[in-house]
């Protein structure tokens, strides 16, 4: 399909309604509030948290932070506090976090740029020693939509498959030793699928997924940002074991003459995806805000949707609070969120059974 006449195509209005929202609150007919909880003041600015219980890591703003690390580690037992990841180029250093969480638990796991994770060992970071115990990076020159978790010896990431000229898969499985890699679950087979171009990133931009894997390394949650939705997959198997789309694809895309290229971009009236995935392995844990691009504080919510890992719906959690993340304890007992604030942000610690 010629490049224009694909963006023609694409440039449908595809604006949510008030149907999509209620699919998903029909899934889950009683809600639990949380209205009881603790705040725990923490010195920072935050964008995003994880927790194994024992422990707690975030990423610090990169807009409000004044200080060098980019991450910190707390241990809750005596809140002790270590930082870590430093800002550059040299070993051990990024300009970005993309993602951080724990590989297992005495292992947090650090998506950077460029396309790279870094393994640090919690109790060196305790210590005091911060530097990674292993790094690797994307090989062939590989791009993750938007970040990479590690699965025993391999990579799992949101990719391109640069063999098939069709670009009709959505996940990759990198092989760290021999960088080899395997390319699964297709896209949609729609008219919008269709016309997004092929020959380039726009597939893996339009439908980019984050992803979460559970703590036994056999499943992963991936979540759309650009439609209110998400996949399972079956990491030994290499599958997409079940799909849970509750909105059409909120996407435009456009051809720049001057630059020759594609640019996506959001559709200010489509839903905005989920915003967060917590998982253990007994749930999934999705944060939504339930608004489109155009509305604000699209990036934050108040609803929690849990499901099991066989994408059955069991319960659905409102906050009384907004938050743009969210972090669960192993056992499946504790919910933190960031809280934003004027001068530091505060975890918000809720009881959830």
């Amino acid at each position: 399909m010629n490049n224009k006449i694909a963006i023609a195509a694409l440039l449908v209005v595809m604006s949510c309604s008030s149907g999509q929202i209620m699919q998903i609150d029909n899934d889950f007919p009683v809600v639990c509030n949380l209205d009881d909880y603790e705040i725990i003041d923490i010195p920072d600015f935050i964008d995003d948290l994880k927790t194994n219980g024992k422990y707690i890591v975030y990423r610090l703003s990169s807009k409000l932070s004044d200080k060098d690390q980019l991450a910190c580690l707390i241990d809750t037992r005596n809140n002790f506090k270590q930082y870590f990841i430093g800002f550059g180029r040299g070993p051990g250093e990024t300009t970005n976090i993309l993602d951080l969480s724990f590989y297992d638990e005495k292992t947090v796991l650090a998506c950077v740029d460029p396309e790279t994770i870094m393994l640090f060992d919690t109790d060196s970071l305790i210590g005091g020693r911060t530097a990674p115990v292993f790094t690797y990076r994307l090989a062939n020159g590989q791009y993750a939509f938007p970040n990479i978790v590690k699965i025993s010896d391999s990579v799992l990431y949101c990719g391109k498959n640069m063999e098939d000229v069709d670009n009709s898969t959505n996940w990759c499985i990198e092989d760290i030793a021999s960088g080899k890699i395997r390319c699964f679950g297709e896209y949609p087979d729609n008219d919008m699928t269709r016309a997004i171009p092929a020959h380039d990133y726009s597939r893996q931009t339009a439908y980019q997924t984050p992803i979460a894997l559970s703590p036994n390394k056999k499943h992963a949650v991936a979540y759309f940002f650009y439609t209110l939705g998400f996949d399972i997959l079956d990491v030994e198997k290499a599958r997409v074991s079940s799909s849970h789309v509750y909105s059409p694809l909120g996407v435009e895309v456009r051809y720049n003459d001057v630059l020759k290229a594609n640019f996506v971009s959001k559709d200010p009236g489509a839903l905005r995806g989920f915003l967060e995935a917590a998982v253990t392995e007994r749930y999934i844990y999705l944060l939504a805000s339930l608004k489109k691009f155009e509305d604000d504080n699209y990036a934050s919510g108040r609803e929690v949707y849990r499901y099991f890992w066989d994408g059955t719906p069991d319960r659905h959690f409102h906050l009384n609070l907004p938050t743009c993340s969210i972090a669960v304890s192993s056992d499946d007992k504790t919910l933190y969120a960031i809280k934003n604030g004027v001068n530091h942000d505060s975890l918000v610690k809720y009881v959830i059974e």
